[in-house]
C-alpha cells in the first residue's frame, strides 16, 4: 500500500483539522443564536402571563393571584397568543368551555412540582412554545394553571436562516481551507525537496554542495544540520585520504629501505655458501643485517601509526614531565653531553602520550648510533599555540 506523500498529508490534516474546527464553531454559534432567540422568546412568555385573566388590570397594578381565585374565573382573554386558564383536572377555568390546554405532560409535572415550566407542543397554528405556571392560594395550594404559548414558526425560519447559511459557507470555507494547505505543504514541502535532490547528488569525489537555509524554522534547522553532517564526512573523508597517501608513502618507503639489508643478507648468504671457511663471517654479517631490518620494520611501523591517528587526540599531554624523564633515562649513558633546556610553564597539547615518548626514544637512540661522542640537546619551547621540541 502506498504512503501518500508528505505534501498530501499536510494538506488532509490541515483540511480535516480546520474544518472540525470551523464545524465546532458553527455548531456552537448555532446553537448559541438558539439559546439567544428562545431565551427572548421565554421572557416575553414571562412577560405576557403577568397580564393573564385579570393578574393585571388597564388602570391599576397587577392583582394578586389570590384576587383571582376569589372571583373564581377570568374574563379577560388575548386572542393573540390563546392563553389558557385551566381547572386541575385540565378543564377550561374561563367562560371560554371549549378551550383545551396546550400541553397535558406539563399541566401534571406543575402540579406535582408546584413551579412553572417551559415546554413545547404542536398545535393547529404550527409549533409553539408553552410557558406553564401554577396559580396557588393563600395556603400555598395549587387552584389553577395558566398556559401561554408562543408560535415558533417565524422564530424557525429564522433558525433555519441561519442554519442554511452555515451550509452554503461551509463548502467555501472548506475550499479556502484546502487551498491554504496546498499553499502551506509546498512552502514546507518545497525546501526538503531541495535537500533530497542535493542529497542524491552528494558522492564521496564531491561533498562541496550545501543546502541554503532560507528560512530560521524547523527546515532551516533542519537544512543547517544537514550542512554540519557533510562538513564532517568532508573532514572525514579527507582524514582518510591522508591516512591512505601515508600507507602508500610507508609502502614505498618500506620497499626502498629494506631493499638494502635484504640485498645484504642475500649475499652474505651466498658468500657462506660458496666460501665454508668464511661461513662464520657471513652469519655475523646476516645477524646484523637481520637486526638492522628488524629495528627499522618497527620505526616504521610506529610512523606509520602516528601518522594514522594524526589530529585525532583528545587528550593533554604534559610535554616537559616526558622530556625530563628521556634526560633522566639517557643521562647516565651520555654523561655530561646530554642537556635539557625546557621550562616547567610549558602548556599541555593534545597528543599520545605514549607515542611521543616514542619519538623522542627513537631520535636519542640515532644520535647514540650515529654520534657516539657528540653533544645531544634536548630542548623545547612555546611556539604560538603549539610546542617545538628539537633533539639535535
Amino acid at each position: 500500500m502506498l504512503r501518500p506523500t508528505l505534501r498530501a498529508r499536510i494538506v488532509l490534516w490541515n483540511a480535516f483539522i480546520v474544518g472540525l474546527i470551523l464545524t465546532l464553531l458553527a455548531l456552537v454559534s448555532y446553537e448559541r443564536v438558539r439559546g439567544n432567540v428562545y431565551k427572548s422568546i421565554d421572557e416575553t412568555l414571562v412577560a405576557r402571563s403577568e397580564q393573564l385573566y385579570g393578574l393585571r388590570e388597564d388602570k391599576g397594578a397587577a392583582q394578586t393571584e389570590e384576587s383571582l381565585i376569589q372571583r373564581g374565573s377570568a374574563t379577560v382573554m388575548q386572542v393573540q397568543t390563546r392563553p389558557r386558564l385551566l381547572r386541575l383536572d385540565g378543564g377550561s377555568a374561563t367562560q371560554y368551555q371549549n378551550d383545551e390546554l396546550w400541553d397535558r405532560h406539563a399541566l401534571n409535572q406543575v402540579l406535582k412540582s408546584a413551579r412553572p415550566m417551559f415546554s413545547e407542543s404542536d398545535a393547529p397554528e404550527g409549533r409553539v412554545r408553552v410557558y406553564s405556571r401554577p396559580i396557588k392560594d393563600a395556603t400555598g395550594n395549587v387552584r389553577f394553571v395558566s398556559q401561554h404559548i408562543y408560535l415558533l414558526n417565524e422564530a424557525d425560519a429564522a433558525l433555519a436562516g441561519v442554519r442554511d447559511s452555515f451550509l452554503a459557507v461551509a463548502p467555501l470555507a472548506l475550499l479556502a481551507i484546502v487551498l491554504g494547505a496546498v499553499v502551506l505543504a509546498a512552502r514546507v514541502a518545497t525546501p526538503l525537496a531541495k535537500m533530497a535532490s542535493v542529497a542524491n547528488s552528494l558522492s564521496a569525489q564531491d561533498l562541496n554542495r550545501r543546502l541554503y537555509a532560507e528560512s530560521q524554522d524547523e527546515v532551516g534547522a533542519l537544512a543547517k544540520a544537514f550542512n554540519n553532517l557533510l562538513d564532517r564526512l568532508h573532514d572525514a573523508f579527507e582524514k582518510q585520504g591522508r591516512v591512505i597517501e601515508s600507507q602508500r608513502n610507508f609502502i614505498a618507503d618500506a620497499s626502498h629501505e629494506l631493499r638494502a639489508p635484504l640485498e645484504s643478507i642475500k649475499a652474505s648468504a651466498e658468500s657462506g655458501l660458496s666460501r665454508p671457511a668464511e661461513a662464520h663471517t657471513s652469519l655475523e654479517q646476516i645477524r646484523k643485517a637481520t637486526g638492522d631490518t628488524d629495528e627499522l620494520v618497527s620505526q616504521m611501523l610506529s610512523l606509520a601509526r602516528a601518522d594514522a591517528r594524526m589530529g585525532d587526540y583528545k587528550t593533554t599531554v604534559d610535554v616537559f614531565e616526558i622530556l625530563l624523564e628521556a634526560y633522566e633515562r639517557w643521562e647516565p649513558i651520555f654523561g655530561e653531553r646530554l642537556t635539557l633546556e625546557a621550562s616547567r610553564k610549558l602548556p599541555a597539547v593534545m597528543g599520545d602520550e605514549r607515542q611521543i615518548k616514542e619519538v623522542i626514544e627513537n631520535l636519542l637512540q640515532n644520535c647514540l648510533r650515529y654520534a657516539p661522542h657528540a653533544s645531544v640537546r634536548i630542548a623545547a619551547e612555546e611556539a604560538g599555540d603549539e610546542v617545538l621540541v628539537a633533539v639535535s
